[in-house]
């Protein structure tokens, strides 16, 4: 070996600290160790880099389920009532699956004024299923007129009992306007739709602000009371009017006072706010020039300088891939023969869409173009190129952000803005090439301003239907960090904005340990005027994000969020070998938290040393750990973990190394 070969060694000495701290990069895959930003990881699940931390993901709980009309159950009642006695009904007969209580209407007779009613409901061993406590299920008692007597009654799971059981005592002499005849009790009840969610959206307007969900065969709208999402007919009836399937996915668009609708499969919808209940749905007629001219469908629907634009429209029975026809000015139903213009069909299909200011971005199978406005009265819209070289995959993957569009391509996260196409992610540059492509359709992206991240949904591995989310959280100062999180089977996503400050009594009977994984000191949550995140699952619910430490907070099927957060392969003296001496942990002080620490050494797969960390403290709000090693590689890395039931927010790691002899390894 030649004397210019020989690498100067570092005097062994004190162990020098490498402070891994601000995370802000999060998830990386594109770099080798000695390039590897050294506060990446090559793996983060269900965390994510907010504010400088390492953080658990929140939690999901129910929101709202999908409800069915309103169906009778008759109840046993107790004989020989009189006066100032007793009236004691039980039930166990109460459907199996699970379900919505509607109204309760009593009827008994009485022999004086000052009687008082005891209500005993009981149903046994029957477990709704998913077996859950939401915490907005309400019960209004009602005489056989229809008259609310007594509102507001909440009914708890007993785990002693595995049952639901309640007891509600009324004083007659607060209801001097009532009058009870003889007669059976019957309870109404509302069963759940449980097919999966394909539409969630809040729409605004002057009349207020609604919470919408759509599943394969009809419309709902979220009652805030109930807390559950009526059905809303079609010309009165309950009966299913949509005939898509499971991924035929929503667009919405917000019209003049109403919402548009389309699944690609059936005729354009729309719903209207200040119509009855009942007949809120309708159908745009879209036929023009005479009889057998018909819209039939179309992918994508905007509403633009006061026109309705129908993008890869279905016409007659024949589909037009890059078509839009749009309606005449102040209309969303009035369509000429001659209003429409094809898009080049080197591009491919429309596939997606968005708005920027006031200008309109159209994504196709290969690439984007811009429909411009004209000005032109006879052709007020006209294509136009746009630099790109990825074309889209998901008609709802497109997320808008300030002055530009983010959106899913096969192989490549995309952004598109006024100048052009660029990567989105140069971190994670072959991630999304894990993701089925076959079911591409299926991704639906949203912006969490309230974690300030971006959220995909994708398919992965054996699963059918989305069950993970692809999450880029970003600071003020437009720094990305990649994560996933892993077990979320959630469609589409909304938002939903509370109007009522939330009470004890709101958060439903849970116990102190069920509190203790509520964020408290995150105060906006759940505070009126505060914009929170909702989806839509493939059981006919819809749960509300960023509340609790775990997943269905409020069910009895409660989850851990089983958090990973790896490291790059670390080497801190380029060719030579490092000593870890120990490890220290800096982090917040959460009662009854803790995490595991794994060790690996080199390209080895087994780990050769494992640690639970207790992150409580019961005199500060920060706590300091250390983990004593003691191990000598070319490269090391180690492994955060926890699956437990409480919030982790990691400020700093300092692994403290020092030379420790030159790698020869290679």
């Amino acid at each position: 070996m030649r004397a210019s070969e020989i690498i100067p060694m570092q005097a062994a000495g004190a162990h020098q600290p490498f402070l891994i701290a601000d995370f802000t990069d999060g998830l990386s895959l594109q770099k080798e160790p000695w390039l590897s930003p050294k506060n990446a990881f090559r793996k983060l699940e269900n965390a994510r880099s907010f504010r400088g931390q390492l953080v658990k993901r929140d939690g999901y709980t129910r929101f709202g389920s999908l409800a069915e009309e309103a169906t009778e159950q008759n109840w046993t009642t107790a004989p020989d009532f009189g006066s100032g006695s007793a009236f004691v009904m039980y039930t166990t007969s109460l459907p199996s699956e699970y379900w919505v209580p509607e109204s309760i209407r009593a009827t008994a007779p009485l022999g004086a004024a000052s009687a008082t009613i005891t209500i005993v409901v009981d149903v046994g061993s029957v477990t709704p299923s998913p077996a859950s406590n939401p915490s907005t299920w309400l019960y209004n008692l009602v005489n056989s007129g229809g008259s609310t007597v007594v509102g507001a009654i909440a009914f708890s799971w007993d785990p002693a009992t595995s049952g639901y059981h309640q007891t509600v005592t009324i004083d007659w002499t607060l209801h001097p306007d009532q009058v009870l005849t003889s007669g059976n009790t019957t309870l109404h009840y509302r069963t759940i739709d449980d097919q999966p969610i394909t539409g969630l959206v809040r729409f605004r307007n002057n009349d207020g602000d609604f919470t919408i969900a759509m599943n394969k065969e009809r419309v709902f709208q979220y009652d805030a009371t109930d807390g559950i999402f009526e059905p809303q007919g079609l010309g009165g009836a309950y009966t299913a009017y949509f005939t898509g399937t499971d991924d035929d996915y929503f667009w919405t668009w917000p019209g003049d006072d109403y919402l548009l609708m389309t699944n690609g499969v059936d005729p354009v919808h729309y719903w209207d706010p200040s119509v009855a209940v009942g007949s809120r749905v309708a159908e745009i007629a879209t036929a023009w020039g005479g009889a057998g001219n018909e819209l039939d469908t179309c992918r994508l629907v905007i509403r633009f300088r006061g026109r309705t634009l129908y993008f890869r429209t279905t016409e007659s029975a024949t589909v037009f891939p890059t078509r839009v026809r749009w309606t005449d000015a102040g209309s969303y139903t009035s369509i000429d023969a001659l209003a429409f213009a094809d898009a080049p069909a080197t591009l491919g299909d429309i596939v997606t869409g968005g708005v920027i200011g006031n200008r309109i971005f159209i994504g196709f199978e290969q690439g984007w173009m811009e429909l411009v406005a004209t000005g032109d009265a006879v052709s007020p819209f006209q294509w136009e190129p746009l630099v790109s070289r990825f074309g889209a995959v998901s008609k709802l993957s497109t997320i808008q952000d300030n002055e530009r569009l983010l959106s899913r391509g096969d192989t490549t996260m995309q952004a598109v803005d006024p100048n052009g196409q660029y990567y989105f992610d140069q971190k994670i540059p072959d991630l999304v090439k894990n993701f089925r492509s076959d079911k591409s359709d299926l991704s639906v992206g949203i912006r969490n301003e309230p974690q300030r991240s971006f959220w995909w949904t994708y398919v992965e591995g054996a699963e059918t239907a989305p069950n993970n989310i692809l999450v880029a959280t970003y600071d003020e100062a437009n720094n990305i960090g990649w994560s996933q999180y892993t077990n979320l089977p959630f469609n589409v996503f909304s938002e939903y904005e509370s109007d009522q400050t939330p009470t004890w009594d709101s958060l439903g009977p849970l116990t102190w340990d069920d509190y203790s994984t509520v964020s408290w000191d995150d105060a906006r949550v759940g505070v009126a005027g505060f914009t929170e995140l909702i989806g839509g699952s493939r059981d006919g619910t819809v749960y509300q994000f960023g509340i609790s430490a775990t997943d269905n907070m409020f069910g009895t099927g409660r989850s851990s969020i089983n958090m990973i957060a790896e490291t790059q392969s670390l080497a801190p003296y380029p060719g030579q070998k490092a000593h870890l001496g120990w490890v220290d942990i800096y982090a917040d002080a959460v009662a009854n938290s803790s995490i595991t620490l794994t060790f690996y050494v080199d390209s080895k797969s087994a780990a050769y040393k494992s640690v639970t960390l207790d992150l409580s403290s019961s005199d500060s709000s920060k706590v300091w750990r250390r983990i004593v090693i003691g191990k000598t590689g070319s490269f090391h890395r180690f492994r955060i973990e926890t699956d437990t039931s409480y919030a982790v927010r990691i400020d700093a790691v300092v692994p403290y190394f020092r030379p420790a002899g030159r790698i020869r390894e290679f």
